[in-house]
């Protein structure tokens, strides 16, 4: 006997193959492939939308910029001295942070900076933690200084971070005042 030809099957509306894999009397046809096929795919799409739900952060960027609030004063006075020695800005820059940002000093500064990141130390022990604060310049200099807070000075989610995750460092990127993204909550 020769080999089969393909064919559509007008009961289970598929073709069936040379080899009849897709034969509606050994396998049940079409409706049974789909009544498999169909939770398999809905069990997958719940997987991924519950993953998708846990995964998100409780705390939004939004609020993390905030929070970091409450470190700004040190901040700005300590970008205040480090790019006014660097970039001869003087009050200009101070404005700026304060929410009044002037184009050159906008440009200025994002042409030096190339970011500003926080590292939070604390040991188990100690009931203050050291907030240093690293500013890396496009050029490739670095410029740290640090100061020591108390633990209920510091940010909430970084108090949280510290008793969750059993860690002595924690980091954090600052945004520049004119470079961040606020959202409608």
């Amino acid at each position: 006997m020769g080999a089969r030809r393909p064919y559509f099957h007008w009961f289970s509306r598929t073709w069936v193959g040379a080899a009849g894999w897709l034969d509606s009397a050994r396998d049940g046809g079409y409706p049974v492939r789909m009544s498999l096929v169909l939770p398999f795919l809905a069990g997958l799409a719940l997987y991924f939308i519950v993953r998708y739900f846990l995964s998100r952060k409780k705390t939004p960027k939004n609020d993390m910029v905030h929070e970091l609030a409450v470190l700004e004063p040190w901040i700005h006075e300590v970008l205040g001295r480090t790019l006014g020695r660097k970039l001869d800005l003087g009050e200009r820059l101070f404005k700026a942070f304060a929410g009044e940002p002037d184009a050159d000093v906008v440009t200025a500064v994002e042409g030096a900076v190339d970011r500003v990141e926080l590292e939070f130390v604390k040991y188990a022990h100690e009931t203050h933690a050291e907030v240093h604060l690293h500013v890396v310049f496009e050029d490739g200099t670095r410029h740290t200084e640090w100061t020591k807070k108390a633990v209920t000075e510091l940010p909430v989610s970084v108090r949280e971070d510290f008793e969750k995750k059993a860690v002595t460092r924690l980091y954090r990127t600052w945004e520049f005042p004119w470079g961040r993204r606020y959202t409608a909550l």
